[in-house]
C-alpha cells in the first residue's frame, strides 16, 4: 500500500478532532500520501450547501483546512480505469447480492440472501472504493462497506480508524 484514501466520514471526524483518527495520522510517516476523492469533495460541497449554520467563518476555516490537508495532486478524479474498477465491483455486487426486482439496478436495493434485508449500499461508496483499488490505496472509512469489500475481493483494503484504531 502506498497511501490512504479518506471517505467523507473519516475527513469529518478528523477535522472534528477525533482522537483515534488524529493519533493514527500523527503516527504516519510524512511521505505517506493522504488522498481524497473528488466524489468526497462533492459530498462535502453538498453538506456545505444544505447546512443551516450561519457561521461563515467556521465554514471558511474548514475549507482552508481541507485545501491544506489535501492539495490538488492528492485529489483523485474519475478516470477510465476508475470506471472499469467501478463496473467490476458493481457487477460482482449484483451477482452476489441481487436486488429483489429484475429491473432494479440501484445498489441501495441489493439484498442479503440470508437475512433478506436491503444492504443500502451508497452509490458514491462504490466509486470511492473503485478509486482506492485503482490507486492501490487503503480506504479509511467507518461506513460498513463489508459487502463492497466482499464484491471487490482482495483488491479493496479497508481500515476504520475511529472504531478500530
Amino acid at each position: 500500500m502506498k497511501g490512504y484514501l479518506f471517505d467523507t466520514n473519516a475527513i469529518s471526524r478528523w477535522y472534528s478532532g477525533n482522537a483515534s483518527i488524529r493519533a493514527k495520522i500523527d503516527g504516519l510517516s510524512d511521505d505517506v500520501p493522504l488522498c481524497v476523492s473528488m466524489i468526497t469533495l462533492g459530498e462535502m460541497q453538498f453538506g456545505d450547501k444544505i447546512t443551516t449554520t450561519t457561521d461563515q467563518a467556521k465554514r471558511d476555516e474548514f475549507k482552508k483546512w481541507f485545501r491544506d490537508k489535501f492539495p490538488v495532486p492528492f485529489r483523485l478524479t474519475i478516470t477510465e480505469h476508475t470506471t472499469e474498477c467501478y463496473g467490476d465491483i458493481r457487477s460482482q455486487l449484483f451477482k452476489q447480492f441481487p436486488p429483489c426486482g429484475k429491473r432494479e439496478n440501484h445498489p441501495e436495493m441489493c439484498f442479503d440472501k440470508v437475512t433478506a434485508k436491503e444492504l443500502g449500499i451508497d452509490e458514491n461508496d462504490l466509486w470511492i472504493a473503485a478509486q482506492a483499488i485503482e490507486h492501490n490505496l487503503i480506504l479509511v472509512s467507518n461506513d460498513r462497506m463489508n459487502r463492497i469489500q466482499t464484491a471487490a475481493g482482495r483488491e479493496l483494503y479497508l481500515e476504520d480508524w475511529e472504531n478500530n484504531p
